[in-house]
């Protein structure tokens, strides 16, 4: 007993130790979570190429917030799945773990379906939300209904992803999302502009390029789970799936779902889907603010202004999958102290990474912004001052938001995900009217609508990290 606590000590005061182990963790995630930017870099590169120009961005600018929302409903397969699998190995129970994550993957393929009806019909509606014009309808609603329609195998990717994660392992996502980014910049060039027999699709092509590109590497990270035998159909023993008193239990019903454990998915995951739902929702009703305050040279700009500091986005994916993984892991092996460790260890790293980066699109945003658009075509050079503008403002918030996504990754892998959600949602709901005011009592200019996305990123991070110190979520089961 003596050595084992000695042992934990030991473990605990070991910075360097530590440190490896979540960069382990962060540095593959964050590479996944790259490849998938990449895909948005390359889309926006070549589209900012075709004929469609700066109006070709801003539809894809508006489509990817459609996107947020699609990828939301991943993130509960991923969230669930972390926690759940993750509570299991540290437990040692592995049975558990191959049974959770091959339910994981069934209630995927449901959701998936849900999702491709509803994008099909709302794909329009998305776009007259953020006040965009019929031209841009026309030119961005098709790539909705494609991602939308076609992305079953992004959903099955996400949950693969989850899984994985579970077992501590980032790597393998990473390296099979490689294979998709490279097959993405050979065919997005192909159905955007056409080649032979495939024609010319613009923004659309964009679209099939990336569902291709996300079912190649779907379809590899399913096969490498199978052949390490990380799925099971068959359902273990009561005993086995049984975490403590409180955890649910049930039988494969219809279709071989077994709803208490898709319903202890979905308990974990759907406050962290809703809350991505509702910050995509909230940028739609943003982007009309943003377009009535300065057109559609503005929506281009927020458009860029997204892609640019979306490498933060990437450090702050990797962070967020590190402190997931080793909260559900230490919580399932009862070891309290090194799970919050861990999450303020990574929560660190990934704060100060984070704010190099601002500094970078501080100084050399119209850089950054001229690499997304033909600086020959009209209307270019205001896009792009306008991007720099934006990177300006919002840079400095950096080092808040890597603090709220990383402890979030910490509530997640323990569990506690509704309470957190609750206090993002309702800071990001204050965008809308705060911007409304903003272009109303100032000179109505983006700027302002700028400033109050800073303003409320950097109050998330702040309040996340109280919260996260009462420490409330040691208690929580799954």
């Amino acid at each position: 007993m003596k050595t084992e606590q000695a042992g934990k000590s030991e473990d605990h005061s070991s910075g360097k130790n530590a440190d490896r182990e979540i960069l382990s963790l962060a540095l593959p995630a964050a590479g996944a979570a790259f490849t998938a930017l990449a895909h948005t870099w390359v889309d926006t590169a070549w589209i900012g190429r075709s004929e469609d120009g700066a109006l070709g961005i801003a539809a894809l600018g508006i489509a990817s917030f459609t996107v947020w929302i699609y990828n939301s409903f991943g993130s509960l397969l991923v969230v669930g799945l972390t926690a759940i699998v993750g509570r299991y190995c540290g437990a040692g129970k592995i049975e558990a773990a191959r049974y959770t994550a091959s339910q994981g993957l069934r209630g995927a393929i449901w959701l998936a379906g849900f999702c491709a009806v509803a994008g099909y019909f709302l794909a329009p509606y998305f776009f007259r939300l953020a006040g965009g014009s019929e031209e841009l309808v026309e030119l961005g609603a098709p790539y909705v209904r494609i991602y939308w329609g076609g992305g079953f195998v992004l959903l099955l990717g996400y949950a693969a992803a989850g899984v994985f994660r579970g077992h501590g392992d980032t790597r393998v996502p990473f390296l099979l999302g490689l294979v998709g980014l490279v097959l993405n910049v050979i065919l997005d060039p192909v159905f955007i502009f056409g080649l032979g027999p495939i024609p010319a699709m613009g923004v659309a092509g964009a679209a099939w390029a990336t569902v291709i590109c996300f079912g190649v590497s779907a379809v590899l990270m399913l096969v490498v789970l199978r052949r390490r035998n990380l799925l099971e159909s068959e359902r273990p023993s009561d005993e086995e799936l049984r975490l403590d008193d409180s955890t649910r239990i049930s039988r494969p019903g219809r279709l071989g779902l077994d709803y208490a454990m898709l319903w202890r998915l979905g308990r974990i995951g759907h406050p962290v889907a809703m809350a991505g739902v509702f910050f995509s929702l909230v940028y739609l009703g943003l982007t009309r603010i943003v377009g009535a305050t300065g057109g559609s040279t503005s929506i281009a700009a927020l458009a860029i202004g997204h892609r640019g500091e979306g490498l933060a986005w990437v450090i702050y994916t990797g962070y967020n999958a590190a402190a997931s993984s080793l909260v559900a892991r230490y919580m399932g092996e009862k070891r309290i102290d090194l799970a919050e460790n861990r999450a303020w260890r990574a929560a660190l790293q990934c704060a100060l990474i984070s704010a190099l980066w601002g500094g970078v699109l501080f100084v050399f945003g119209e850089e950054v912004g001229a690499c997304f658009i033909d600086t020959k075509a009209p209307g270019s050079m205001q896009v792009i001052k306008e991007a720099s503008i934006y990177f300006k403002i919002t840079s400095w918030s950096f080092l808040f938001q890597a603090c709220d996504l990383v402890l979030g990754g910490a509530f997640s892998g323990a569990g506690l995900t509704l309470s957190p959600m609750l206090l993002s949602a309702s800071i990001t709901a204050t965008r809308l009217p705060l911007a409304v005011l903003a272009t109303t009592i100032g000179r109505g200019v983006p700027e302002e609508i700028w400033w109050v996305i800073a303003g409320t990123a950097a109050l998330k991070g702040i309040l996340i990290i109280f919260w996260f110190r009462r420490g409330t979520w040691k208690t929580r089961s799954v």
